[in-house]
């Protein structure tokens, strides 16, 4: 544009300076051959002059004025150019402050992250990505991190960086890696992760000096951690997560050689039924990459499983599928393990620095042993010996992979649906001293005030140990749960802080969402995503409502309750013991799916501990576990108990404190025990459910609560015991004499004592007398 109005300019000029002597340059430039007439035409020699004075006093003029023009011009493009960048200076300001209101992660100064890499020097590079480098560092306080640095010339942009920012954020799960914060100034964007010492799986597993560290009880660790942590990324996160570049790179290894898996730069998320997307812009690794993803672009939690075989296949042979292991037919990993299996040959699939330590011993521990009869004569020749004990391993190798692939198939199938949860809007940075740890967006009271209309009774929803819990609505529209600390609760200050910190950092889908708190003055409040189907107490135990709830119903909410204790026990970064699972703490969403709440009594285990010890007994007798209830021991296997009571309550549809059928049945397990050793426990089933039931289900299902409530914690199964047998056919073992089973013949001469004692006051004790 600019060029073209200068131009124009310039021939508007020079066409009027020649405008008087046009006639003379045609004359001129006129062609003669000779076969024309030529024209004279006589003109006075003053008129020629003062056309020439003419035009010179135009030149005069015109220069000057097109100086100025072409002067003003360049100014003015000048200053329009320091303007424009000026404003985007301003508004890329806005964006990174944008940017890091977004990322809700600590963000650290770039000053103390170049102090804490050394200015990023060659000594402190660990290693290179897709993103850039990444470098360890040293915190003043000691801490040791891993800074991955953005690369102006990484095929990975802000976008990405921000995906993997806000993801990690929300995941919460041992076997993913943590990120402890990030920076983003002026070109620079890091991420700080917590240091991990070992590097990355592949540094270990494809260097012949260092796969040796890895023997099979180390790798099938690695596996089980790693497919743990994809369960929760496609299931039991609040966000079904797709990370789509799993390998080994991708995964990292603890001081312990514990996996974490890492880089969500690409990973996309799925939204309500969701199941699959599709892209133009294929990313990955290829080798790791499902055909349907490579080839056309469609992506799903099935891809991450092709991913996910392949990277097991790499773990147990110690070789990269990428290689070629057949020059003359080009087989790679996965080609190579194909024509093995066909061949009846798998174990020539074992990395050979295993051979020494694979052994059937490996495999000891909570599952079967596996025992085999042979003649002596078969074991004296050494071909044979050789041959059985391949056999032996292959068995074991098939029955352990083929049930951690069971396992994590039938807890997907179990039907569940996003639960989308929106950010709350309204959040409030002013912190008091009592303020500064709680790690949590703070609403201001006035808000709370407002959105519960001053706490009126028609928003009252419930009422437990530590206060009333009122339904509100802020301004956005969007509901809320307010539990408001009574002055006269039990529970105070350190329960308060006790459970907005470990709800915090707790993130699982069947867990209920803490939004914020209310510190002011003497209130205290906890916010919630708001349940409209209240808690499962609510429903359960009342003969109208409890008919929504038909089998299907009970069994996805018995999944999800067992997968979120699962989460707590084992999953999350930090173990904790809830100590008080009961009915009236497990929410249910708007369909119907559970959430357990109520952590302010939960108690976090560190280390290696198992189990703790308390004078101060808290929780609801009924639930309690005997060694718990009698002695102060608490431990995993103690909210095991109270899950058992909590799975025979979804069943029968009754309360377990306050059951007295005869003088035969002084309490709900004593029933339930004595109908199971009848082969009566049919009769358990609650009446509203025989319609929708299988009957093998609930049957299988009060196997597994009487498991639970067996009277020892030692024959009590873990969590991840009971959501597998939950979820499969596998034989279950015969359970035990219970927790506070009352026998028949102690009843009689109890009974009309105790009866009316235990009638009159539910939170005696009264029930001990008899075990």
């Amino acid at each position: 544009m600019t060029v073209l109005f200068l131009a124009n300019l310039l021939l508007l000029f020079f066409s009027q300076i020649s405008s008087s002597t046009d006639i003379i340059n045609q004359f001129h430039s006129l062609p003669d051959n000779g076969s024309t007439l030529d024209l004279y035409v006589r003109v006075a020699a003053s008129e020629i002059d003062a056309k020439e004075g003419h035009s010179k006093k135009k030149v005069a003029v015109l220069v000057p004025l097109l100086l100025l023009l072409v002067l003003a011009f360049v100014f003015t493009y000048i200053y329009m150019r320091k303007r424009k960048l000026r404003g985007n200076t301003l508004d890329k300001r806005k964006d990174e402050r944008h940017d890091e209101e977004d990322l809700e992660l600590p963000l650290f100064d770039l000053a103390t992250i170049i102090c804490a890499t050394r200015d990023f020097s060659c000594e402190k590079r660990l290693g290179q990505g897709g993103f850039g480098t990444v470098y360890k560092g040293t915190l003043p306080d000691g801490q040791e991190i891993a800074v991955k640095r953005l690369s102006h010339n990484s095929g990975q942009g802000t976008k990405e960086f921000k995906n993997e920012v806000i993801l990690c954020a929300k995941l919460q799960h041992r076997n993913l890696v943590k990120v402890l914060g990030c920076c983003i100034q002026g070109e620079e964007k890091l991420l700080v992760y917590e240091y991990m010492p070992n590097k990355s799986l592949d540094s270990f597993l494809f260097d012949s000096s260092q796969s040796e560290l890895l023997d099979w009880s180390k790798r099938i660790n690695i596996v089980f951690g790693i497919a743990r942590g994809l369960l929760y990324l496609h299931h039991d996160s609040r966000l079904r997560i797709i990370h789509r570049d799993l390998k080994a790179s991708n995964i990292l290894l603890d001081s312990e050689l514990n996996p974490k898996i890492s880089d969500f730069g690409m990973a996309r998320m799925f939204s309500g039924n969701e199941t699959e997307g599709n892209t133009r812009i294929v990313v990955g690794t290829y080798g790791y990459m499902a055909p349907e993803y490579a080839i056309n672009g469609l992506f799903s939690i099935k891809s991450d499983v092709f991913s996910f075989g392949v990277l097991l296949l790499e773990i147990v042979s110690g070789k990269k599928n990428r290689g070629a292991f057949s020059p003359d037919q080009g087989y790679n990993l996965l080609g190579h393990a194909w024509r093995l299996w066909k061949e009846d040959t798998p174990m020539k699939l074992i990395d050979a620095c295993l051979h020494d330590n694979f052994t059937s011993s490996e495999f000891q521990g909570d599952g079967q042993d596996l025992y085999i009869r042979m003649d002596a004569s078969e074991l004296e020749d050494q071909d044979a010996h050789k041959k059985v004990l391949a056999i032996i391993v292959a068995t074991t190798i098939a029955t352990i992979i083929g049930m951690l692939f069971l396992a994590c198939y039938l807890i997907y199938i179990v039907r569940r649906n996003i639960n989308q949860n929106s950010e709350i809007t309204e959040e409030d940075q002013h912190r008091g001293d009592r303020e500064d740890d709680l790690d949590l967006p703070l609403l201001d009271h006035s808000t709370i005030v407002t959105a519960t209309d001053n706490f009126s009774i028609e928003n009252k929803i419930g009422k437990g140990g530590f206060g009333p819990v009122y339904k509100g609505r802020l301004a956005s529209g969007k509901e809320i749960a307010v539990k408001r600390l009574s002055n006269s609760s039990g529970q105070g200050m350190t329960e308060f802080k006790n459970e907005v910190k470990l709800i915090a950092k707790l993130q699982h889908r069947n867990l209920v969402k803490l939004l914020g708190c209310c510190l002011q003055g003497e209130d205290r409040m906890l916010v919630y995503e708001y349940m409209p189907n209240r808690s499962l107490d609510w429903l359960i135990f009342d003969d109208t409502k409890s008919k929504l709830l038909d089998w299907p119903k009970r069994f996805n909410i018995i999944n999800g309750i067992a997968r979120g204790l699962l989460y707590l026990h084992q999953d999350s970064r930090l173990r904790i013991i809830h100590r008080d699972l009961k009915a009236s703490n497990v929410l249910l969403d708007e369909k119907l799916n559970p959430k357990i709440s109520d952590f302010g009594i939960a108690r976090i285990f560190g280390g290696d501990q198992t189990e703790g010890n308390t004078k101060r007994v808290v929780g609801t007798y009924g639930y309690m576990a005997p060694e718990y209830a009698v002695d102060g021991l608490f431990s995993v296997k103690s909210d095991v108990f109270s899950f058992g009571i909590l799975l025979l309550e979804i069943i029968c549809g009754k309360r377990n404190r306050g059951f007295y059928l005869d003088d035969h049945y002084p309490n709900f397990v004593t029933h339930a025990w004595s109908l199971w050793k009848d082969g009566r426990a049919s009769e358990l089933i609650d009446s509203k459910i025989e319609d929708s039931c299988v009957l093998s289900e609930v049957l299988r299902c009060i196997h597994v609560s009487l498991l639970c409530v067996q009277q020892y914690p030692e024959d009590r199964p873990a969590m991840p015991h009971v959501v597998l047998m939950l979820g499969s056919e596998t034989e279950l073992a015969d359970p035990k004499e219970p927790g506070f089973y009352v026998k028949k013949d102690s009843v009689a001469a109890n009974y009309n004592s105790s009866r009316s004692e235990m009638i009159t006051n539910e939170m005696t004790i009264t029930l001990l007398e008899a075990r």
